[in-house]
């Protein structure tokens, strides 16, 4: 009884574990990109958003990566705490919204040219969208 007790913990937590780990590393796109994303020119584009019927839909998490290091973001915002889909398009790189903070260790706030990125969106139910563009 024990040891299916303690098989069935263990499952229940490595399953927790996965899904939590999916959710906050959005370097890896999702099976379906289910939003939209638009970018504009310059070092600091504006990022603008939809949803896959065309309307303007609230996110809670932008993030920005150089294209060939997908692990380490470069810059990224979020709402504040995180818990809720906040953020409202669009988005000017380098600027954070009202209701929403820094997200992650990193703040280029300016793009450099010469390279390729991507900008990836999330909402809280799992749904995702990103867009490759270089400068």
């Amino acid at each position: 009884m024990y040891r299916k007790s303690a098989l069935l913990l263990i499952i229940i937590v490595l399953l927790f574990v996965v899904t939590i780990c999916k959710k906050d590393n959005p370097a890896e796109p999702p099976v379906k990109n289910t939003i939209f994303i638009t970018v504009g020119s310059g070092t600091s584009p504006r990022y603008s958003w939809l949803d896959v019927n065309g309307k303007v839909t609230r996110i809670y998490r932008l993030t920005v990566y150089e294209k060939t290091n997908l692990g380490d973001h470069i810059w990224g915002i979020q709402t504040a705490g995180g818990e809720f889909d906040g953020i409202s398009s669009p988005v000017t790189h380098g600027t954070i919204p009202s209701g929403a903070e820094k997200y992650g260790i990193r703040d280029v706030t300016v793009l450099p040219d010469g390279f390729t990125y991507r900008v990836m969106v999330q909402k809280m139910n799992g749904e995702q969208g990103w867009k490759d563009f270089s400068r």
